[in-house]
């Protein structure tokens, strides 16, 4: 950070909303991961 003074930290209700969205996120890119990884280890499994 350049400059300290200027980081803006959000109220206690935001950081719970931020913290809840990037949960509902890190879920969502967890469950993609998964189903990719599944879907080309399908393909592989055919195709050998």
């Amino acid at each position: 950070v350049i400059n300290p003074d200027e980081v803006i930290i959000p109220d206690s209700a935001t950081q719970k909303s931020l913290l809840a969205k990037l949960k509902s996120d890190k879920a969502w890119i967890e469950k993609i991961t998964t189903h990719l990884i599944l879907r080309d280890f399908t393909s592989f499994m055919e195709n050998t």
